[in-house]
């Protein structure tokens, strides 16, 4: 089975070999140390300022997904390679069996479209987040339809479809408000299945704004799920029609079989 598309996969097997290659000192809530966070950041090709406080959620983002598929394990003060490690060098290499393989890449992208919250998130945040899970799932579920036509479809489109369906779930007081916040989720998502393999936006030409660039880098994501462009397309790839189809039958959902 080819992930080689699956830039979280080669960015979470960096993390595995840096991990691997030294002894590593974290703190006592298992994060790096802030040398030891630059020298990560450089690894993975991150932008980082070594005069600022780094603090890159992309970094803690690939962090605790290589923390929770065992990839890298907490021992103490230090971390070292996980069992995960040896099935993700296997995956990328195409010595691993396909099914392992398979699960592996849509585990990690279940990540991406439901992230599980750190013990450590501030209090308070749980309705908002409870609020955002379901625009996701749906986006996923309208492009899937959408891509019987065998064309990619304008993601702004999509995007207002999504917000006309659940115009009823946004809040009377702000609603524009909230339709921001969904739209934003929903984009970031988009960027990091996309880096994962499992969808292809095209239509970004311009040259972005620079500090979009670096805002997106931090991030993990791409300029355009920062400041949007007109004319962007999006599509499923055979692996995230894949993985859209099997989620939608979960759901009891019926799922025509889109080639």
């Amino acid at each position: 089975m080819a992930v080689d598309g699956a830039g979280l996969l080669r960015q979470l097997a960096v993390l595995a070999v840096w991990v691997g290659d030294a002894d590593r000192a974290v703190d006592d809530r298992g994060e790096l140390r802030k040398s030891g966070r630059v020298e990560l950041m450089d690894a993975l090709g991150l932008p980082v300022d070594v005069g600022q406080r780094i603090d890159a959620p992309a970094l803690t983002r690939l962090w605790r997904l290589a923390i929770e598929f065992d990839i890298i394990q907490l021992r103490r003060a230090r971390v070292v390679a996980g069992a995960g490690a040896d099935l993700l060098s296997a995956a990328l290499k195409g010595e691993g069996s396909a099914e392992q393989t398979l699960d592996l890449w849509t585990e990690l992208a279940d990540a991406l479209v439901h992230p599980s919250v750190p013990a450590s998130a501030p209090k308070g945040g749980e309705q908002l987040r409870t609020w955002l899970q379901p625009w996701v799932p749906r986006y996923l579920g309208l492009l899937y339809a959408a891509s019987a036509t065998g064309e990619p479809a304008d993601m702004d489109a999509l995007t207002e479809q999504l917000l006309d369906e659940y115009d009823h779930r946004l809040p009377p007081g702000d609603p524009e408000l909230f339709a921001g916040l969904a739209a934003i989720t929903v984009r970031q998502t988009l960027a990091g299945l996309a880096h994962h393999g499992a969808v292809a936006v095209t239509g970004a030409n311009g040259e972005p704004d620079p500090r979009h660039v670096v805002t997106a880098g931090l991030l993990g994501i791409t300029a355009w799920a920062v400041h949007p462009e007109p004319g962007l397309t999006v599509d499923l790839t055979d692996l995230g029609r894949y993985l859209v189809r099997q989620r939608l039958l979960a759901e009891n959902a019926h799922v025509p079989l889109i080639d």
